[in-house]
């Protein structure tokens, strides 16, 4: 069973080299750098080697063997290119035996850089809710491997992401940091409609919005011109991932849904960059789902009735609504313990009724949002228990949720 095979990644053991003296040291974070992977192993994150705790070097001692994966690409090494993976092993002099050869790692690159992909997966149990189906996000490394980076449950007939899952490794403030941004990649099997990053833009979803609210297309009551405007919102978050090949994984139209700016770059942001200081700060390995739920709403000019906003809207087709909640569970598996952080996605908007269970973040000292502040993103904390209750008959929660209680929340 496939999902059953990636639920088993998430078995918590520590993900670093331990050793403090060692003979060979390779630098992850080099340019071109090749995927530095225990050998016959393809389970993220725990295949993958990281520095010690602090550090961004990786210390090997002699005889340790290591695999060097370049996904779609080539494994350069003195003038000899070998497509995808090559197998090294450190030796005394301080310099990998690859092949007959004994390199510096910094003459191991790839040809360029590492790329993802999406695969559907294919088996009974790859559905998760009403028209809606499992993918892996992450990289060929060949010979029948593959490391998964997330996984997504995609709604085809909405053309949105119902909720996505990953790890948050324990050093993670330690990782790849960079400003850089490139296009979002759709995968188009996911699609019925083409281009949907051009529903994003600020003129496209002013107008779309305008049209079902009784507004001139041009109208900036709602969609302004500062940052009262709908973007993509990611579910897995870059910085969520140590390595740059993966953090760049994460700009997949597959794994974004549309979120007002105000949101995603205040309270939401605060609440991505409080979850990795949590695993950073407890040295723990927490594994996140991120989701939607509901379909906000603006009132119609006319009649002040409340209308579901979406951003394709083509007559009686209507898809990629802007969600009325986003939600992350976050769960600690070592101590058993978890919790929701949930957060009103539409700064027009007060609760509302869209506290959908008994707020508990005043015993959380770890959250540093700006929780009632509406154009920031009005937010709040629930147990999972209490949240599985709320969301049970709309929204298809993960099976593999512990059904945890009060009692077992993340402090």
């Amino acid at each position: 069973m496939i999902l059953s095979n990636f639920y088993c990644l998430y078995i918590i053991v520590s993900p670093f080299i331990i050793n403090v003296t060692a003979d060979c040291l390779a630098n992850p974070f080099q340019h071109r750098s090749p995927f530095l992977i225990r050998p016959e192993t393809n389970e993220y994150p725990f295949s993958i080697i990281y520095p010690n705790f602090g550090e961004t070097v990786i210390r090997f001692n002699a005889g340790d063997a290591i695999e060097f994966a370049c996904p779609h690409q080539e494994v350069v090494y003195s003038e000899i290119r070998t497509p995808t993976m090559v197998r090294g092993t450190c030796t005394s002099s301080g310099r990998f035996e690859m092949n007959g050869k004994r390199i510096l790692f910094e003459n191991i690159v790839c040809s360029d850089e590492p790329r993802s992909e999406t695969r559907l997966l294919v088996s009974s149990n790859s559905q998760c809710g009403n028209n809606a189906r499992l993918a892996e996000v992450g990289f060929d490394i060949g010979r029948n491997r593959f490391l998964t980076a997330y996984i997504v449950c995609f709604d085809y007939y909405n053309e949105i992401p119902s909720y996505t899952r990953h790890t948050i490794i324990s050093n993670i403030n330690f990782g790849f940091n960079t400003k850089e941004r490139p296009f979002f990649i759709q995968d188009d099997d996911f699609y019925r409609t083409n281009n949907i990053d051009n529903f994003y833009t600020r003129n496209k979803h002013r107008s779309t919005i305008n049209r079902l609210i009784g507004l001139p297309d041009s109208s900036t009551k709602y969609i302004q011109n500062d940052y009262k405007f709908i973007s993509r919102g990611h579910l897995v978050a870059k910085k969520d991932f140590f390595y740059r090949s993966f953090q760049m994984a994460t700009f997949r139209m597959i794994n974004v849904a549309p979120q007002w700016q105000t949101f995603n770059g205040f309270n939401w942001n605060q609440v991505e960059i409080d979850t990795r200081n949590y695993a950073n700060d407890n040295e723990l390995n927490l594994e996140v789902y991120t989701g939607i739920f509901g379909v906000d709403t603006l009132q119609h000019e006319n009649n002040n009735q409340d209308i579901p906003l979406y951003l394709i809207s083509h007559g009686n087709h209507l898809a990629l609504p802007v969600p009325a909640l986003f939600w992350k569970i976050i769960y600690d598996s070592t101590n058993n313990k978890g919790i929701v952080l949930i957060g009103l996605n539409n700064p027009y908007k007060r609760d509302d009724g869209n506290v959908i269970c008994s707020d508990i973040s005043k015993q959380i000292n770890w959250l540093t949002w700006d929780q009632f502040n509406v154009q920031k993103g009005y937010s709040y904390a629930c147990t999972i228990t209490s949240f599985r209750y709320a969301v049970q008959e709309q929204l298809h929660v993960p099976d593999d949720i512990p059904d945890l209680g009060l009692e077992e929340i993340l402090v």
